[in-house]
Parts: C-alpha cells; structure tokens; sequence
C-alpha cells in the first residue's frame, strides 16, 4: 500500500463527518443526561452547566482521541482512506492531544493553520507543531 499526503478537501470532508458524528454523540449523551428532555422537573441550571461540557468532552475523547490515539484514525478519516501518521516517532497520547487542541485552537482563531495544507507539502499549521502529516492510502 502506498501513502501520500492527503488533498485539503479530503481533510475537509473528514473532519466535517468527525463533527456530524461529533454531535451526534454529544447529543445522545446529553439526551441520555437528560439534559435535551423538554421539560425535564429535575433538570437545574447547574446540571447545565456540569452535563454539557461533560458530554462535549466525552464525546471528544470517545470519537476523536481514542480512534486516533488506538488506529491513527477518525471516524471521518477512516470513511475517506485517511490515517495520521506521526512523522519520525511512535506518537503518545499526548502528541495526539497536543495536535488536536493545536487544531482546535487554530480553527477558532483563524483559517492560516489549514490553508497551509494547499502547499506542496500538504502540512497544516499543527501538521508543522506536531511533526504530523496526513496521508492518503491509494491502490
């Protein structure tokens, strides 16, 4: 099998299916809290406050992290043929929350860290910090 960095819009596409099945969690999560039932007579304001970043941070963990810490892949990055490799190391757990919340924090400030990715080498910002790189498994 051989790899090859991966397209920006095959990127794009996955993380836009990791966030669908994201929410989708998140939701089930604060479903099963209680948390999203209309009405609820025990639902108080710091069960709010506590439940929704719980299940937000789970659903992470459980969708994200762990997928991508155990086969180097998301749920989205495994629909499209991708895989995280880590350039010249093993990679820990740490090197792959250390990428994320680089991600993360890069996405809610600004766009620069993925419009590096349309370079020839293909690296994002936290491709660059994290010594990663997405690759493309083609036949």
């Amino acid at each position: 099998m051989k790899l090859q960095p991966a397209s920006v819009f095959r990127r794009l596409l996955a993380t836009l299916t990791d966030v669908f099945i994201l929410s989708l969690a998140t939701g089930a999560l604060l479903w099963l809290a209680g948390i999203l039932i209309p009405d609820n007579p025990g639902r108080t304001l710091l069960m709010d406050w506590v439940a929704k970043p719980a299940a937000s941070l789970a659903a992470f963990l459980g969708v994200i992290i762990f997928p991508l810490y155990r086969w180097g892949y998301t749920p989205g990055k495994k629909a499209l043929g991708l895989r995280l490799m880590f350039l010249g190391s093993q990679g820990s757990l740490s090197d792959i929350l250390g990428r994320e919340v680089a991600a993360k924090a890069l996405s809610l400030v600004t766009v620069i860290g993925a419009l590096l990715a349309f370079g020839s080498s293909r690296l994002a910002l936290h491709d660059r910090i994290m010594k990663t790189q997405v690759l493309e498994e083609i036949d």
